[in-house]
């Protein structure tokens, strides 16, 4: 759980900061193979914790998109929607990252089918993406509760495994490594933590509004204390539950094209 603290301060709530810290444990094991694609880049905080340089990236938040130009990581940040790739140029990358993106993307196996074509041979597509095993392991097991978290997470793409693989191979890869990066338990406490703060409408849900005010209210002395205590706390809290990570709510697919 590196770099927790760091993502306490770039991320708009705790449950969050802990997700981001399992996803950044796993990718830092992977080799991501030049030039590099970033699909959903956001603000690019948790990009720059990982990577020191990405060629290309693209976000549909214009905001998102004009702060992730002023982190220095990118080589050039286009607002755009990845539906758009179709009509990209082909065999330009060696790497397509999507960190936690893919799940929130409509008619996402044309958008499968453009990053297969926009690899070199042998590229690889680099995703973090929850699996529909995380709605067993909510805080509440109950069907509409499930359906309610999934319309507040935008998850249009919540697949199985199987289903994953399934689409992929459809799309042109020819092989997709998989691996777990968090387990039940872990779910089930990023679930009690990040559920309250999406209480609200639009904007103005639980999290952002209690962000804008503890920024306002407190120093900034103060507002690093409180991440230093929060961080251990998520820390004590997660190896309390333990590192099971199967079944698996979130895997790593790495899905190479045919070389």
């Amino acid at each position: 759980m590196d770099h927790l603290e760091a993502l306490l301060s770039s991320c708009t709530w705790p449950s969050e900061a802990l997700w981001r810290s399992f996803e950044l444990g796993i990718l830092r094991d992977v080799p991501f193979r030049r030039p590099i694609l970033e699909l959903g880049c956001g603000d690019g905080d948790v990009t720059a914790l990982l990577l020191d340089h990405v060629e290309d990236a693209i976000d549909l938040n214009p905001r998102a998109v004009q702060r992730a130009r002023r982190t220095g990581v990118y080589g050039r940040v286009e607002c755009m929607d990845a539906r758009q790739l179709a009509t990209a140029d082909a065999r330009r990358y060696g790497t397509v990252f999507a960190n936690c993106v893919l799940e929130h993307i409509r008619d996402l196996p044309s958008v499968l089918e453009s990053c297969a074509r926009l690899l070199q041979p042998g590229g690889t597509l680099v995703a973090t993406v929850p699996t529909v095993v995380m709605n067993d392991h909510l805080a509440l097991r109950l069907p509409g509760y499930a359906e309610l978290r999934r319309r507040q997470l935008v998850h249009h793409n919540l697949w199985s495994v199987d289903q994953w693989r399934e689409h992929l191979a459809r799309a042109g890869f020819d092989s997709v490594d998989v691996r777990p990066y968090f387990g039940p338990e872990l779910c089930r406490l990023w679930d009690l933590i990040d559920a309250p703060a999406c209480i609200g409408v639009g904007s103005l849900h639980v999290g952002a509004i209690s962000r804008r005010l503890l920024t306002s209210v407190l120093p900034r002395g103060g507002r690093a204390r409180l991440r230093s205590g929060l961080a251990a706390w998520l820390r004590a809290q997660a190896a309390k539950r333990g590192l099971r990570m199967e079944p698996a709510c979130a895997v790593l697919l790495q899905a190479t094209t045919p070389s």
